[in-house]
């Protein structure tokens, strides 16, 4: 366990609210820098791209499509990666969206059951899968949504006093999001990678990490 102003100096270009919401347990961060993209020199693309996308025919889209394009300033998407080693093994998954959001405004965006746990209001939308999957207004600047168990692991991390979060991660992603728009960083599944044929598998099967990132700083840097 680090201490807090420790992992705020391993991570200083992630959001401070957004580490105490990251599992201890986590094996991936991967981040999208949603303003800084669409205020980049291939933002206007990049909106143009959105607008073609032919998502307008999704209820709701409208202010959806308004939210994305004023609302919405990062995405954070983390979970564990035991299982990833496992044929048909599926990664439960928490993503944080950070930005400005109305509570009802996001009900219109996910109809469906509505369940509370503690203050908070648990969305189930209709028709997506899987059926454990929950959408949340934590706070006027965050959004949480993901598999129930973490979004209610999450929820309870607010309240906590002290901060597990796995350091090694967040000083890698730290590193990746000062440089870049669109980054990943990794960590191997505790049983390795799907064992498979072939050159490029033994190289996966060696690979204890992989951090990846893109900048649209200036064009589109890989």
């Amino acid at each position: 366990m680090a201490a807090p102003t420790l992992l705020l100096a391993l991570a200083a270009a992630l959001d401070p609210s957004a580490l105490r919401l990251i599992p201890p347990d986590a094996g991936f961060l991967l981040g999208i820098e949603w303003r800084q993209m669409l205020e980049s020199a291939s933002g206007g693309m990049l909106q143009k791209r959105l607008a073609e996308s032919g998502l307008s025919a999704i209820p709701a889209w409208a202010s959806l499509e308004k939210a994305l394009r004023e609302d919405v300033d990062a995405v954070l998407a983390t979970g564990p990666t035991r299982g990833m080693g496992r044929s048909g093994g599926q990664t439960p998954l928490l993503v944080i969206v950070r930005g400005r959001f109305d509570a009802a405004a996001v009900r219109k965006w996910a109809p469906g059951r509505a369940e509370a746990y503690k203050q908070y209001t648990l969305l189930a939308p209709r028709n997506i899968k899987p059926p454990t999957l929950r959408l949340t207004v934590l706070d006027a600047n965050t959004l949480l949504l993901g598999d129930r168990k973490l979004v209610v692991a999450a929820i309870d991390r607010v309240a906590s006093a002290r901060a597990q979060i796995p350091a090694r991660l967040v000083q890698r992603a730290g590193e990746l999001a000062a440089r870049h728009q669109v980054w990943l960083a990794l960590e191997a599944p505790p049983e390795g990678f799907p064992a498979q044929s072939g050159a490029p598998a033994q190289i996966l099967s060696q690979l204890i990490g992989l951090d990846f990132g893109i900048s649209f700083a200036e064009g589109v840097d890989l």
